[in-house]
C-alpha cells in the first residue's frame, strides 16, 4: 500500500462518519488525545517527507556533482529516507488501530492542518529556504547551529517547530 493511500482513507473514514451521525459507530467515539491528535496531524507531514525524499534520491544523477560526491550524497539520502519511512511506519502502526474509535471531526481537523502545513513546508523548503540556506538539507541533522538557524528563520512562525516535532517521535508511547 502506498503511504498516501492510507491517510486519503483516514480522510475518507472521518468525513463518511460525520455524514452518519446517529449511526452506532458515532455514538461510540471518543475524543483523541494529544497524542492520537499530534499522530493525526503527523501523518501527512511524514508522507510529505517519504515522497519528497524519494524525489532527491532520484534527483541526484542530474546534479552536477562529482561521483564521489554523488555517492556521498546518495548513502546521506538514503539514510534520511529509511529513518522518514520508519517514522511514517511508527505513526501509522500507532494511529490507524485506533482512527475506528475517535472523534472523526477532531482526526479530520488533525490531519487537514497536517496536510496543509506539509504543503507549506514543501514550498518553503524547495523556494526560499533551499535557495537562502543552502543545498544540503539532507545533512540537516549535522549541520552546524548558523545552517540550522537559517532554515529556522525562512519559515513562517511555529511551522518549523510542528513540522520538526512529526520528525522526533519520542512522544509516542512506543
Amino acid at each position: 500500500m502506498m503511504p498516501g493511500r492510507t491517510w486519503k482513507r483516514v480522510l475518507i473514514l472521518a468525513l463518511c462518519s460525520t455524514a452518519l451521525p446517529t449511526s452506532p459507530r458515532a455514538q461510540t467515539t471518543q475524543l483523541p488525545d494529544a497524542t492520537e491528535l499530534h499522530a493525526a496531524y503527523c501523518g501527512p507531514v511524514a508522507r510529505q517527507d517519504v515522497e519528497d525524499i524519494k524525489g532527491g534520491v532520484d534527483a541526484i544523477d542530474q546534479m552536477q556533482l562529482t561521483d564521489a560526491e554523488k555517492v556521498e550524497m546518495a548513502t546521506a539520502v538514503r539514510e534520511t529516507l529509511r529513518r522518514s519511512q520508519d517514522n511514517f511506519n511508527r505513526l501509522r502502526s500507532y494511529f490507524v488501530p485506533r482512527l475506528p474509535h475517535l472523534d472523526p471531526d477532531s482526526v479530520f481537523a488533525a490531519t487537514a492542518q497536517g496536510m496543509a502545513d506539509a504543503a507549506a513546508e514543501r514550498e518553503v523548503r524547495n523556494g526560499r529556504c533551499f535557495n537562502a540556506c543552502g543545498k544540503h538539507e539532507h545533512k540537516l541533522e549535522q549541520a552546524g547551529e548558523t545552517t540550522v538557524r537559517c532554515w529556522q528563520s525562512c519559515y513562517p512562525p511555529g511551522l518549523w517547530e510542528r513540522t520538526m516535532a512529526c520528525r522526533n517521535l519520542t512522544w509516542l508511547p512506543y
